[in-house]
């Protein structure tokens, strides 16, 4: 068998004996020095998992971790967010789903045997079904709550002594709870293998697809409790009732809003709105009676649709017993487009009057308001890589496996974003100015329906004389990124393996070029006027040293000490124009795994600290308002140099964020036909060192904006709300505080039994549950104290049932029952401030396969 792929002849249920994801050989599990999971294709059959989120939740001390619209395949292990994952070793960007997937493997902890450029809580690692020799077919068809139907196709063929083909395809549509969400995916895999000679394997597969799917957003975030809900705002007043604003106070800026009601245009410059939340803090909008469970009010005109194609292969030879090569190389084109609207807040209408002189039908009802983009991108990525493995059995005690590799990844991204703007402004020629710009408001009183939630803005409303179109104003830009990596190691085992040691290092570099638009002056539109740069090369060294001992047969104690780091595909800076810190990441690990009764019980255990540096997070707001400070009219009316001091540099900052936690895996098959996986996952992530730089200037200023307000109340009146976004930004930039998006507990478990005697024989049964302990959704400093705002936290359970049968000595059938949120429990999932959504309600699903 080759050193580069693992046996599932010797697993047992649901544990796999032996996984690829430690040290990139196939490598007993109980001899690695860190803790792997390995969702096996049984497990994923059997909670019917057909895309990488659903098989996340039982996944130990990680969950899946998309955004509202890109990162659909993003986890987060242990805290630490991972936007890609890889597949057959690959860093993978291209949509993934289940049909072609064989096992996951995840492997926790910085690992920098893998990569040394990755993120230190872990990665997933998905192993796609190869060509094998023997002949197999499966189809298989699923239906499912919410007009949900898939279709996969399975075949496998020997065509000759050294030939091998399989080809796996799939179909899946499906609508949602959530109005207007839903997906197709079309996608065909075609593997091939091909023995060159005993010694000499060639392995190619390709796989085209078609992904198009409108994703729910979170629930947005409450901007209207701070009003009564009864003052009135005062037509162009220059300040209203507690909670609100004017619209546009700047004059001559146009406020222009597609009105459902008139069927046109309506300009709501000089009006109010609401902007304030009781709750400090603001916090999503958790109200049924305001947000329907189900309502997703950017309507069914949001979409994401992804075109892919991808072409890999690899030749593996073996000479003699010992030494093994093998070169492999990976192509992945995708194309993009997504248009989205911006939803990020609730409001109501103040207004009794409507710009027209009409009586306001909506006075007091909440709202969103949506402006529109489309946003398109292309990638390219290039990967080949080389890897050789000699067995050195050195004496009866010891032996060392050597392990070397180099590779290279050369990418190239083209990205360009456009935005719904108005056309033909007598007074503005650029597209790109406030006045322009086009709003859609939704108002909940009049339902989630087409016609008021879908983009539904024509290009020339005769009415009101305005034509709109997209338009190239957002942002543009090329990427051309390089990287290449060399690393060793050594795996040593020593008397008969009781103690064995794994050390290595890895060397990466990694290069970018840029590309940026730039915004013409006269048309706000970007284009490209400037030459390419370079942002940062570096390189960087990832050592790995760890290893087991067994002091007794049964009891395997393992350690293990690596560092990884990750390229920044752009350089950002603070607002003092420094650079952000690279992100550095080390883990420490150590724990045990136990293995009783031949292999049928088999536990693990594992204590982590993990620490990352230049962690980039938006330091925007306390930007803005500094800079407000410097330019404020009253202020430079006594002084005009204070204008002169506004910062030019950019708004990001770097935070070191430190990981403890510990974990415990359990897989048990007691009986025959009994079995049984379950882990618990402890983690708190806390921000260490924070925001230097900027921390920095601010304690430099800030007593002498605090001398000038005191000393002139014109001053004061003028810069105190600036004052308090400063004051406010240094209870959170301090070390201690929870980091956001960190669940503290999770817990997973799913157990099956077959009965494969009497009458029920065929009959398999099963069930299981997935909790997620509350998560950190604020933390800042309060009275010298860390005060940390827990969200609520969220259980499942879920249940299934199925019967295997044989229909003619080869045809093979099984249909299966799965019900998920089998309670129906309707509660919130909360990730943080920005970010919650309704609990899914019960939903079925039942997939029948014929195999032969």
């Amino acid at each position: 068998m080759s050193v580069f792929e693992v046996s599932t002849d010797k697993d047992i249920g649901y544990r796999a004996v032996s996984s690829i994801a430690g040290s990139r050989t196939g490598e007993d599990l109980k001899n690695v020095p860190m803790p792997i999971t390995v969702l096996t294709e049984e497990f994923l059959r059997d909670v019917d998992a057909t895309d990488i989120m659903e098989a996340a939740r039982f996944s130990t001390g990680g969950r899946g971790m998309p955004t509202d619209d890109n990162d659909q395949q993003a986890f987060q292990f242990r805290g630490f967010r991972s936007q890609y994952q890889t597949r057959n070793l690959f860093v993978w960007q291209a949509p993934t789903d289940a049909y072609n997937v064989e096992r996951i493997d995840i492997a926790k902890g910085p690992n920098a045997l893998l990569f040394g450029n990755s993120e230190p809580g872990g990665v997933a690692n998905f192993n796609t079904k190869r060509a094998q020799f023997a002949d197999r077919y499966a189809v298989g068809f699923r239906v499912g709550s919410w007009d949900q139907y898939r279709g996969t196709l399975d075949v496998n063929r020997r065509l000759g002594e050294n030939f091998a083909a399989r080809a796996n395809v799939v179909y899946d549509t499906r609508k949602s709870w959530e109005n207007w969400v839903g997906s197709e995916r079309r996608a065909v895999d075609l593997a091939v293998t091909y023995r060159l000679g005993k010694n000499t394997t060639l392995r190619a597969d390709g796989e085209i697809g078609r992904f198009d799917r409108v994703p729910a957003v979170s629930l947005p975030t409450d901007a209207f409790s701070a009003w009564n809900g009864a003052t009135p705002f005062a037509f162009n007043a220059a300040t209203g009732p507690a909670g609100t604003a004017r619209l546009s106070s700047a004059t001559g800026n146009d406020y222009l809003v597609w009105d459902n009601l008139t069927r046109q245009y309506q300009n709501w410059r000089g009006f109010g709105q609401t902007n304030g939340s009781v709750e400090t803090p603001a916090r999503t909008v958790k109200n049924p009676a305001i947000i329907p469970r189900g309502a997703q009010f950017t309507g069914p005109d949001k979409d994401q649709l992804t075109n892919f194609h991808t072409f890999g292969g690899s030749i593996e030879h073996r000479i003699g017993r010992d030494f093994s090569v093998m070169a492999a190389f990976n192509v992945q084109t995708i194309t993009e487009n997504l248009r989205r609207p911006g939803n990020s807040a609730v409001r109501r209408d103040p207004n009794p009057t409507r710009p027209d002189g009409r009586p306001n039908p909506y006075f007091g009802q909440h709202y969103v308001e949506l402006t529109w983009s489309d946003t398109r991108s292309h990638d390219l990525i290039y990967d080949v890589r080389l890897d050789a493995v000699y067995d050195w059995k050195v004496t009866r005690w010891m032996a060392q496996r050597f392990y070397a590799t180099a590779g290279s990844t050369i990418g190239r991204n083209n990205s360009a974003s456009m935005n719904l703007v108005r056309t033909n402004n007598p007074t503005t020629a650029n597209f790109n100015a406030a006045v322009n710009t086009i709003r859609r408001r939704v108002y909940f009183a009049a339902g989630d329906t087409a016609e008021n939630s879908a983009l539904g803005v024509p290009a020339n409303d005769p009415a009101s004389g305005i034509t709109t179109a997209f338009m190239p104003t957002g942002g543009k830009s090329r990427l051309w990124s390089k990287s290449t990596y060399e690393g060793i190691s050594a795996a040593g085992s020593y008397w008969d393996g009781r103690l064995r040691t794994n050390v290595g290092v890895r060397r990466d570099e990694a290069g970018n070029d840029i590309q940026s638009g730039v915004r013409d002056a006269v048309t706000g539109f970007t284009e490209y006027t400037t030459p390419r740069r370079t942002i940062r090369n570096m390189h960087k060294y990832s050592p790995t040293i760890g290893g087991t001992f067994r002091p007794w047969a049964p009891i395997t104690l393992f350690a293990n000490y690596a560092k990884t780091f990750r390229a920044p595909s752009t350089t950002g800076t603070n607002p003092v124009g420094e650079s952000t810190t690279l992100r550095l990441g080390e883990g420490k690990e150590a724990g045990m795994r136990v293995e009783l009764l031949e292999g049928r019980f088999y536990l693990t255990t594992s204590a982590y600290d993990i620490t990352q540096t230049g962690q980039n997070h938006s330091v925007a707001e306390v930007a803005t308002a500094m800079n407000a400070i410097w330019t404020d009219p009253v202020l430079n009316s006594i002084d005009p140099s204070y204008a002169n001091k506004a910062l030019t540099g950019g708004n990001s900052e770097s935070q070191t964020l430190h990981a403890t936690g510990y974990e415990i895996e359990v897989q048990a098959n007691l009986t025959p036909a009994w079995t049984l996986t379950a882990g618990y996952g402890n983690n708190i992530n806390r921000v260490g060192e924070t925001d230097v730089g900027t921390l920095r200037y601010v304690h430099a200023n800030l007593p002498a904006w605090e001398k000038l307000a005191a000393g002139n109340p014109q001053i004061a009146a003028s810069i105190n709300a600036e004052l308090a976004a400063v004051h406010d930004y240094l209870l959170d930039a301090v070390p201690g505080l929870v980091r956001g998006r960190s669940y503290r507990d999770t817990v997973n478990l799913f157990t099956r039994y077959n009965f494969r005697e009497g009458a029920l024989k065929g009959f398999t049964i099963g069930g299981g549950m997935s909790y997620r302990g509350p998560a950190a959704l604020n933390s800042r400093m309060v009275a010298g104290n860390v005060v940390t705002l827990w969200g609520s936290p969220i259980v499942e359970y879920e249940a299934m049932a199925a019967y295997s049968f044989r229909l003619t000595d080869r045809l093979r059938g099984r249909v299966q029952l799965n019900v998920r949120n089998l309670l129906d429990r309707q509660r919130y999932e909360e990730v943080n401030l920005s970010q919650t959504r309704y609990e899914a309600p019960r939903s079925f699903s039942v997939t029948s396969t014929v195999s032969f």
